[in-house]
């Protein structure tokens, strides 16, 4: 609930499973989907998955997209280039010089009469 985003990262096995039939990726992803949060989930590439992954898959992506990697520098850089996809987004990092951005807060009224004067 806390969380800006969300990573999760899927292999072949369900793992551990609470009463109700969930995992903890499962009811995490769950949470993060009713708050809100800017959710990425990767799928390894394996050949055979557990039918109980196989339904989480098909759950997420009624949701969203998701990415897939084989080897973990793939999965590194998938998750490095969504992050900075996410900052970009927020408006917490620039891709462009200062003064060629465009301030979407700004209104004419911000401008100052006398400043333009002086």
């Amino acid at each position: 609930q806390n969380c800006d985003i969300y990573l999760g990262l899927i292999g072949s096995e369900f793992g551990y499973e609470f009463e109700d039939g969930t995992s903890p990726t499962q009811q995490e992803f769950t949470t993060a989907t009713l708050h809100n949060k800017y959710r990425l989930v990767f799928l390894k590439d394996v050949t055979d998955r557990n039918d109980k992954v196989n339904q989480f898959i098909k759950l997420i992506s009624d949701n969203l997209i998701y990415g897939r990697f084989s080897i973990y520098a793939e999965l590194i850089s998938d998750v490095y280039a969504s992050l900075v996809t996410f900052l970009v987004e927020k408006g917490e990092l620039r891709v462009e010089p200062f003064d060629k951005s465009i301030n979407s807060q700004a209104q004419l009224s911000d401008i100052s009469d006398e400043n333009i004067a002086w």
